[in-house]
C-alpha cells in the first residue's frame, strides 16, 4: 500500500492544534502504540487508509499535511464559563472544532456582510464574572424588548428557541446550536 508522505511539521501542528494526545489518536486509528509518534518524528508514513482517518479524526483538510509550514492559528479570543470549583482547563478536542468552525463561519458572513455595506451590530458586553441571570434581565430589557408574558406564551422549548434566534440575529449576532 501506498505511503502518504506527510510534512511532519504541519502533522505536529495539526495534532497540537486539535486537542487529542498523541496515544488517543493511536487508539482512535487503531494503530499500534507509538505510530503516530513514530510519523510526528518523521520515521514511518501512514498509509492512505491510515491518512484518510488521522484526517478525520483531526478535521483538517489533505492539503495541510503537506505544507511546509503550519497555518498561523487564527483561534479568537474566547472566554468560557466553568463549572462550579474549576478554575481553568484545558478546550476538548470538540471545543477546539466548533470554535474554529464558528470564527470561519463569522468570517464568511462577516465578508458577506462587507460587501453589501453592513456591519455586525455591537453586541450587548458582558464578564463572564458577572450573573448570568443579571446579564440576561438587562438584555432583554434593553436590547431584546420581550415582556415576560410573551415569553410565557411560546408553547414549547423548540418555539423559544426559534423566537430567541430569531431575535438576536437581528441583533447581528451568529447564533450556533
Amino acid at each position: 500500500m501506498a505511503l502518504v508522505p506527510v510534512n511532519t511539521r504541519a502533522l505536529t501542528w495539526a495534532v497540537e492544534e486539535s486537542g487529542i494526545a498523541v496515544a488517543d489518536l493511536d487508539k482512535r486509528l487503531k494503530v499500534p502504540d507509538g505510530t503516530v509518534g513514530r510519523w510526528i518524528v518523521g520515521h514511518e508514513q501512514p498509509n492512505m487508509t491510515q491518512f484518510k482517518r488521522l484526517r478525520s479524526l483531526l478535521k483538517r483538510p489533505a492539503a495541510v499535511f503537506f505544507m511546509d509550514t503550519p497555518p498561523v492559528p487564527t483561534e479568537s479570543a474566547v472566554s468560557m464559563r466553568f463549572a462550579f470549583g474549576a478554575t481553568n482547563r484545558s478546550r476538548s478536542p470538540e471545543e477546539r472544532h466548533a470554535i474554529r468552525d464558528s470564527s470561519r463561519v463569522r468570517k464568511f458572513v462577516g465578508g458577506l456582510w462587507e460587501d453589501l455595506g453592513r456591519s455586525f451590530n455591537d453586541a450587548p458586553a458582558a464578564s463572564t464574572n458577572e450573573d448570568p441571570e443579571h446579564v440576561a434581565d438587562t438584555i432583554r430589557a434593553s436590547s431584546l424588548h420581550v415582556p415576560i408574558d410573551q415569553q410565557m406564551s411560546w408553547s414549547s422549548p423548540a418555539e423559544a428557541f426559534r423566537n430567541w434566534r430569531t431575535l438576536i440575529e437581528r441583533m447581528g449576532i451568529l447564533v450556533f446550536l
